[in-house]
C-alpha cells in the first residue's frame, strides 16, 4: 500500500509533492511501520476505490499532514519536526499546511488554471494556482477543500478537493454559527442530512439523534414522504421546547436579581447553578481523562486485535513492547483513573499474566472486557460523544 502512495506522489511534477514524499518516506524509514499502518488507516477513512484515483498520492500525504495521528495524540507535522532534520523549504512547507485554511468555498471564475474562491463562513476571496485538475469544475460549484500556500506563497488545493452536490445542507449548518434556525430550516436540514442513508444507519439516526422510540420509527417507515416530515417536525419541536425550559430557568434567575427579595432568593438560586454546573465541569474532566488514559486506548487495542484475528472473542494481549507499555501505564500511572467494579480485572491485562490459562479464564468469570466497553460508552455519553 505504502510503495503504490509513495509511487503516486512521485509522478506529482510541483516540487511541494516531492518534499512531501521526501519527508513520508524520511519517517518510514525512521518508523518502518508507520506508512503502511497509516495506509491502512487511510483506506478505511476514504474507502478502498480511493487506491484507483490517479491523485491516490495526492489525497494520501493531504490526510497524512492533516488528519492522521498516532496513539499518543502526535500528528505527523509534529513527529516529523522532531525526528527528521530539515532544510529550510522543508520547514517553510510545513508551516505552511499548519497554517491552511480549510473550508467550505464557492467557486467565483476560473481563468485559465486560477481559481478566485469565496469562503462560504468567512466571505473572504482567495485565489488558487492549479497544475491540473480533472475535475468538472465550473463557477457557482461548491467544493471542500484545504488551501495551503506554497513556497511561492501561492495557494493550492493540499491534499485535493472534494464536489459537494449538498449546497444548502452546508448553507443551513454555516448560518447556525450566526444564528438559530428557525423550524422550518431545522426541519429542512435534517430531510437533508437524512436523504441519503441507509435504513441501518436511519433507524441510528432517528433514535440516538431525534429521539425516537421503537413504535414511531416502525411508524416512520410506514408513513408517506409528508408524514415523515411532519414527525420530525414534531419531534424537533419537542427538543426545542427542552432547550427553550433551560433558557426559561436562566431568565428567570436574572427576573427574581429585580428586587431585594428576588435577589436573596437569586442568590441561591445562582448558588445552587454554579455548584451543579462546576460539578459537571468536574465530571466531564474526569470522564475525558478515563477516556484519553485508560479506556480509549484498552479499546482500540481491542478492537485492533479483533481486525488482526478477523474475531471479536479474542483476549486483550499485547503482542508488541509499545502495547505492553501501554498496559503497564494503565494499570500502575493512572490506577487510580480505573473505576472500582474493575480494578481487580485490569491486573489481568498485564503482559507477564494475561497469557495464563488461569488468568484468561479469571479474565471472562470477571467480565473485564465487556466492563471496559461499558465504562467507555458511560463516559462518551458524560461528555455527549456518540
Amino acid at each position: 500500500m505504502d510503495g503504490n502512495l509513495t509511487e503516486n506522489i512521485n509522478e506529482e511534477e510541483n516540487k511541494e509533492a516531492k518534499i512531501f514524499s521526501n519527508l513520508i518516506k524520511g519517517l518510514g524509514e525512521k518508523f518502518p511501520k508507520l506508512i503502511s499502518d497509516a495506509g491502512e488507516e487511510f483506506l478505511e477513512f476514504y474507502g478502498e476505490e480511493i487506491s484507483d484515483n490517479s491523485h491516490c498520492g495526492q489525497f494520501f500525504y493531504g490526510w497524512f499532514f492533516s488528519i492522521f495521528t498516532l496513539k499518543d495524540g502526535k500528528d505527523m507535522i509534529v513527529l516529523t519536526k522532531e525526528c527528521l532534520k530539515l532544510n529550510n523549504e522543508e520547514k517553510s512547507l510545513l508551516d505552511n499546511v499548519q497554517n491552511g485554511i480549510s473550508g467550505y468555498f464557492k467557486i467565483l471564475k476560473i481563468e485559465n488554471k486560477d481559481f478566485y474562491l469565496e469562503d462560504l463562513l468567512t466571505k473572504k476571496d482567495y485565489t488558487v494556482r492549479t497544475k491540473d485538475l480533472e475535475h468538472n469544475l465550473v463557477p457557482g460549484k461548491i467544493i471542500e477543500a484545504c488551501l495551503v500556500k506554497n513556497l511561492e506563497k501561492d495557494y493550492f488545493f493540499f491534499g485535493g478537493l472534494r464536489i459537494s452536490d449538498r449546497t444548502r445542507l452546508i448553507e443551513l449548518n454555516l448560518a447556525e454559527y450566526s444564528r438559530d434556525l428557525d423550524v422550518d430550516e431545522l426541519v429542512e436540514r435534517e430531510l437533508l442530512i437524512i436523504n441519503n442513508m441507509d435504513e441501518e444507519m436511519l433507524i441510528d439516526y432517528l433514535e440516538e439523534v431525534l429521539d425516537f422510540n421503537d413504535n414511531e420509527i416502525d411508524n416512520y417507515f410506514d408513513s408517506s414522504e409528508k408524514g415523515r416530515e411532519e414527525m420530525i417536525r414534531a419531534h424537533i419541536m419537542i427538543l426545542m421546547s427542552c432547550e427553550g425550559e433551560k433558557k426559561m430557568s436562566e431568565q428567570m434567575i436574572i427576573s427574581l436579581l429585580s428586587g431585594l427579595a428576588g435577589a436573596i432568593i437569586g442568590s441561591g438560586l445562582i448558588i445552587a447553578f454554579t455548584i451543579r454546573r462546576d460539578n459537571k465541569i468536574e465530571r466531564e474532566k474526569l470522564a475525558r481523562e478515563k477516556l484519553e488514559k485508560v479506556y480509549g486506548p484498552l479499546v482500540a487495542l481491542k478492537k485492533k486485535i479483533d481486525e488482526v484475528n478477523q474475531s471479536d472473542g479474542g483476549f486483550i494481549l499485547p503482542s508488541n513492547p509499545i502495547e505492553k507499555e501501554m498496559i503497564e501505564k494503565i494499570i500502575f500511572q493512572y490506577y487510580h483513573l480505573i473505576d472500582d467494579d474493575l480494578k481487580e480485572g485490569i491486573i489481568l491485562l498485564h503482559p507477564e499474566i494475561s497469557r495464563d490459562t488461569m488468568s484468561m479464564v479469571k479474565n471472562v468469570q470477571l467480565n473485564v472486557i465487556d466492563k471496559i466497553f461499558k465504562h467507555y460508552k458511560e463516559n462518551k455519553e458524560i461528555l455527549g460523544l456518540r
